[in-house]
C-alpha cells in the first residue's frame, strides 16, 4: 500500500510521537542504545543499529513541519513480508530467555514501513549543508540544465 507522505505524521501521532514529543522520544531511544552498549549486550549490534536508524528517521521526518511539502515529495510504503529466517537464525534467543517475543518463526508475517523521498533537492540540500567546494554531476540526461538546477534546488 502506497500513501501520501503526510500519512507518516498520522501514524506517529497515534502513538504519541509528534513535533512536540519527538525530541523526548529520541532521547529515550538514545538511552536504550546506551544501555545496549553495556558489555552483556555487545552481541546485540543489530538492535543498536535499528534503534539508531529509528532516531535518524524520526529526525528526518520531523525536520519539516510543512505537510504540503511532505505530501508532494514523500510517499509511505507499507507492506507485509514473510520472515525468511527462524528465531535462532535471527539470534533472538535472549528474548525467549527474558520471557519476551517467541513468535519469530520462519513464515511469520512482519510489517515494513518505508518513507520514500521523490525530490532530489532534499538530498542535494543535505550535501550543500556540508559546504563542499564543488559538485561534479555526470549524466547523459542533465538536459535541459535550467530544469535540472531547479529540481536540485541549486
Amino acid at each position: 500500500m502506497i500513501l501520501l507522505g503526510e500519512w507518516i505524521y498520522e501514524i506517529f501521532d497515534k502513538v504519541g510521537i509528534n513535533e512536540k514529543t519527538v525530541e523526548d522520544v529520541a532521547a529515550l531511544i538514545d538511552a536504550a542504545v546506551s544501555c545496549l552498549s553495556d558489555e552483556k549486550y555487545l552481541r546485540q549490534r543489530n538492535s543498536k543499529l535499528a534503534l539508531t536508524t529509528l532516531i535518524k528517521s524520526l529526525s528526518l521526518i520531523f525536520s519539516t513541519t510543512d505537510q504540503n511539502f511532505v505530501k508532494h515529495c514523500y510517499r509511505v510504503f507499507v507492506r507485509n513480508v514473510k520472515l525468511r529466517r527462524t528465531l535462532s537464525q535471527l539470534n533472538l534467543q535472549h528474548y525467549q530467555e527474558a520471557g519476551g517475543v517467541s513468535n519469530f518463526e520462519k513464515g511469520a508475517m512482519s510489517r515494513t514501513l518505508s518513507f520514500w523521498c521523490f525530490n532530489a533537492g532534499v538530498g542535494m540540500q543535505q550535501l550543500k549543508d556540508c559546504k563542499p567546494r564543488c559538485f561534479i554531476l555526470t549524466s547523459g540526461t542533465l538536459s535541459p540544465m535550467n530544469a535540472f538546477e531547479y529540481e536540485l534546488g541549486m
